[in-house]
């Protein structure tokens, strides 16, 4: 029961009302039929007591309901402030494909004669090359993951190395190794681009267990699914540049 409502409060003095009044007509009745003795005193001095005591009783119970108030509040604020952090987190990690094709153009202007020139040298579409950037990085050069994944392309050290790149915030070589570990992962899987980006995310060892197919990893199936989408709209928006 809410011992601090307005409902509570209400129930009390109702039923302190009821006990006064049933006493003082048992006291009314017995006086009449005489059958036992409440002398009138000790009515009156029942009243007073109620009456002295009740008003302590509503305090108590309107504190109870100001600290369940209090308390509820900063319940609420503290929900908010998490809403509040999760709502910032979720913006500064949110996936470019919620912008429109014209603001990642803009993006990708800087790194446009990178990623031109590595798409030659390597024969890859600069669609998927600036897919994989979106998806991966959002065009942020200086980001690092709590694995170790850095820049553009979101290489891990080791990666990088396999491929003779060492300085990945460097925007021009983290999209040279990127493009050559894009070429590699499209000869390995025979040009199977799904599996190609599925590898780039999850890893080769995670394809090679779904035997070259697209890993059953909710967060795998949704980046490919992502890259995809975004490799038409970079193709339809480029292709007669």
């Amino acid at each position: 029961m809410d011992y601090g409502s307005e409902a509570f409060i209400m129930k009390i003095l109702l039923i302190v009302g009821l006990c006064m009044l049933t006493l003082n007509s048992v006291f009314a009745e017995n006086k009449k039929s005489k059958a036992f003795h409440i002398d009138a005193a000790t009515i009156a001095l029942f009243n007073k007591k109620i009456a002295k005591a009740l008003p302590r009783m509503v305090k108590k119970a309107r504190n109870i309901q100001k600290k369940k108030i209090k308390l509820a509040n900063k319940k609420k604020r503290v929900l908010s402030k998490k809403s509040h952090k999760k709502l910032i987190k979720e913006v500064k990690t949110r996936h470019c494909t919620e912008y429109n094709i014209k603001m990642l153009q803009n993006k990708s202007k800087p790194y446009n004669k990178d990623i031109t020139e590595a798409s030659a040298e390597h024969v890859i579409s600069t669609a998927l090359i600036r897919s994989i950037i979106v998806a991966e990085s959002c065009f942020n050069p200086l980001i690092v993951s709590p694995q170790g994944a850095t820049g553009l392309m979101q290489l891990m050290p080791a990666t990088a190395r396999r491929f003779g790149v060492t300085n990945l915030k460097n925007p021009k070589e983290n999209i040279k190794a990127g493009a050559r570990y894009l070429r590699y992962l499209l000869d390995r899987y025979k040009g199977n681009v799904l599996a190609t980006i599925a590898a780039y995310n999850a890893g080769e060892g995670a394809v090679k267990r779904f035997n070259g197919e697209v890993p059953n990893y909710k967060e795998t199936k949704t980046y490919v699914k992502r890259v995809m989408s975004l490799y038409d709209r970079f193709y339809l928006a480029y292709k007669n540049n």
